[in-house]
């Protein structure tokens, strides 16, 4: 699913996706090993998703009732939060290719105007992301920050729904990187700024 041969790619791209997809793949791999024997992180392997998107691998780190990644309606991770984003952040730190982070919420709404989903999110990519850099990103790795609100629920689940709470890395591929470059240059933007919250 996702990643597959573009239309009009040659021969040499078609055959530079496969070994990335299969770099990826091992990473993924990597990532299932250390979740299904690290005794601390054993008991955080339903929380986490990974799969293949068009965009490249998506990992997804989901709330679960007793073991939220933040404190309530805080961007401060749990410690074991950093443990998990530092053991995926080891592996990715290994791949060529950018990173971008996603932020997302419920649609449980606070109460308050001054400060919505849309802050938290973005405060809680950025607190991953912070993790994830001074854990095994390289510099320059993460290409783009955006908080999502709830705007992204997972599939077949309900907007107020806790699992939706949730911080997504996707790590992008090559050609999906190239497509994201020509884009902003023909816009005249940076792909750092582009869409969401950006921090």
């Amino acid at each position: 699913q996702g990643m597959g041969p573009q239309s009009g790619e040659s021969p040499e791209d078609a055959e530079q996706g496969e070994a990335e997809r299969k770099a990826m793949e091992a990473t993924a791999a990597a990532i299932e090993k250390a979740f299904r024997e690290d005794q601390l992180l054993q008991a955080f392997q339903d929380q986490i998703s990974m799969d293949f998107t068009d965009e490249g691998l998506r990992i997804q780190i989901q709330d679960k009732a007793a073991q939220v990644l933040f404190d309530s309606g805080s961007a401060r991770l749990k410690p074991y939060t950093l443990s998990i984003l530092k053991e995926i952040a080891t592996e990715l730190g290994k791949l060529p290719n950018h990173v971008v982070i996603g932020g997302h919420t419920d649609s449980l709404q606070y109460a308050g105007q001054e400060y919505t989903n849309w802050e938290l999110s973005g405060q809680r990519a950025s607190a991953a992301r912070r993790v994830l850099e001074s854990s095994g990103l390289r510099s320059g790795q993460v290409r783009r920050v955006t908080g999502y609100a709830d705007t992204v629920p997972l599939e077949g689940k309900d907007p107020k729904d806790a699992q939706n709470r949730r911080i997504s890395i996707v790590v992008l591929s090559s050609a999906t990187d190239r497509a994201e470059a020509e884009r902003h240059k023909r816009k005249g933007t940076r792909p750092g700024l582009a869409g969401g919250k950006q921090e």
